[in-house]
């Protein structure tokens, strides 16, 4: 299958050429959840390092797409920021340990995202239930160009390193119950009705 679509509508930035940014080093929250953001939003995603050394995600797909998993990415990652503060004033958060809270806030925040991650997969299926059943194709043809334009970037993308971790049940819990709290309605620039 050929693509008639102009190749300008591949975006690897959003129109700023920003690509979202971490400013950070090492692991962030966000790092779990970005892919169910990138495939809820019909992109692949990739994570680099600029020439600091600081990580950053790059987007790929539809320019649209690429705003609303930019908007989401943001979403989520205030969100996080704001419900592991709340956490932080809890009477459970100050049972842990001085020395153990760095381990509570790692899990609260993984707990968080991993629920995020499985309602963005379950809006995605149901999404795709309805458009097969109802004889959507167009977005079936979307992914296919979106693919074959993702591979004539010829990338050399390697699989991440699956790492074990420690997890405090409790605070992971806590995350999991505010993340599915969090409403997601990806509507960018529009109505939220």
């Amino acid at each position: 299958m050929t693509c008639r679509c102009p190749t300008s509508i591949f975006e690897t930035r959003l129109a700023n050429g920003a690509p979202t940014r971490t400013f950070r080093k090492k692991r962030i929250p966000l790092d779990d959840c970005i892919g169910a953001v990138a495939n809820f939003c019909d992109c692949r995603v990739w994570r680099e390092k600029n020439e600091i050394g600081e990580n950053r995600y790059v987007f790929f797909g539809l320019r649209s797409d690429i705003e609303v998993a930019h908007y989401l990415a943001e979403l989520i990652d205030g969100a996080v920021r704001s419900e592991l503060g709340r956490y932080k004033t809890t009477s459970e958060y100050r049972g842990f340990r001085h020395n153990v809270r760095h381990l509570a806030n790692a899990s609260f925040a993984l707990g968080m995202v991993a629920s995020i991650a499985d309602k963005l997969t379950a809006m995605k299926a149901e999404r795709d239930r309805v458009n097969h059943s109802t004889g959507r194709g167009l977005v079936v043809l979307k992914t296919s160009v979106v693919d074959a334009e993702f591979g004539k970037l010829d990338l050399n993308l390697k699989a991440p390193r699956s790492t074990s971790r420690m997890v405090s049940m409790t605070a992971y819990e806590a995350g999991g119950v505010a993340g599915a709290s969090l409403s997601i309605n990806p509507a960018v620039g529009g109505s939220t009705d």
